[in-house]
C-alpha cells in the first residue's frame, strides 16, 4: 500500500486534531470550576495544538485554532466567545510555535505549554479590555497568571505523555519535525 501523500496526512490529521479538540471542550464544560475570575478554564482543547504543533506546519495551526473557536463559539456563545477564544488561541500558538521552534533546546514540552497558556490568558485579557473599554481589568493579571501557570502544567504534562506513547507506537512518527522530536523525545521511544 502507498503512503498517503503529505497534503491529504495533514488534512485527516488536522480534522483529527480539531475533534480531539472539540470533544476536550465539551468534556471542559462540563467540569465545575470556582470561578476565580473571568475566562479562567482547564485549556484541555490547548493540547490539541500542542500536539499539532510538533506534526503540522505553522500554518494549519492557525486553521485548527480558528476552526476549534469558531465551532465552540457556536455550541457556547456567538461572535465575542469566537474573539476570545480566536485572539487567545492564535497568540498561544504562536508563542509555542516561536519557543518550539527558536528555543527548544532550553524548553521542556511542559513549560512551552506554560508559556503558550499565559500568552493565551493575555491576548484574552486584551480583547476583554477592548470589547470593555475598561482598562482597569488588568488587576485580574494575577489570577490569571497563577490560573494560566497551572493550567498549563497540567495541559503539558498531558500534551507529552500522549505525544511519547503516539511516537511510542510509531503513530506519528513519520510526520514529526525533526528539530522538536529530536529535542524532546529522543531516546524515549
Amino acid at each position: 500500500m502507498r503512503p498517503l501523500p503529505s497534503a491529504v496526512r495533514e488534512a485527516v490529521l488536522l480534522a483529527l486534531l480539531l475533534s480531539v479538540a472539540m470533544v476536550l471542550h465539551s468534556v471542559e464544560r462540563m467540569v465545575p470550576l470556582p470561578q476565580v475570575a473571568p475566562g479562567v478554564k482547564l485549556g484541555l482543547a490547548n493540547s490539541a495544538s500542542l500536539v499539532g504543533l510538533f506534526v503540522l506546519p505553522y500554518s494549519r495551526i492557525l486553521v485548527l485554532v480558528v476552526l476549534r473557536s469558531f465551532l465552540a463559539s457556536l455550541f457556547s456563545g456567538g461572535p465575542t466567545v469566537f474573539a476570545f477564544s480566536a485572539v487567545g488561541g492564535i497568540a498561544s500558538a504562536t508563542a509555542m510555535y516561536l519557543v518550539l521552534t527558536y528555543g527548544y533546546r532550553a524548553f521542556s514540552i511542559v513549560s512551552v505549554s506554560v508559556v503558550g497558556a499565559l500568552v493565551h490568558n493575555a491576548g484574552q485579557l486584551a480583547v476583554a479590555m477592548v470589547v470593555t473599554g475598561a482598562s482597569r481589568l488588568y488587576v485580574y493579571l494575577p489570577v490569571l497568571v497563577v490560573s494560566g501557570g497551572l493550567t498549563g502544567l497540567a495541559v503539558g504534562v498531558i500534551s507529552s505523555e500522549l505525544l511519547r506513547r503516539l511516537i511510542r507506537v510509531n503513530a506519528l512518527r513519520p510526520m514529526l519535525r525533526n528539530d522538536a522530536y529530536e529535542k524532546h523525545f529522543a531516546g524515549h521511544g
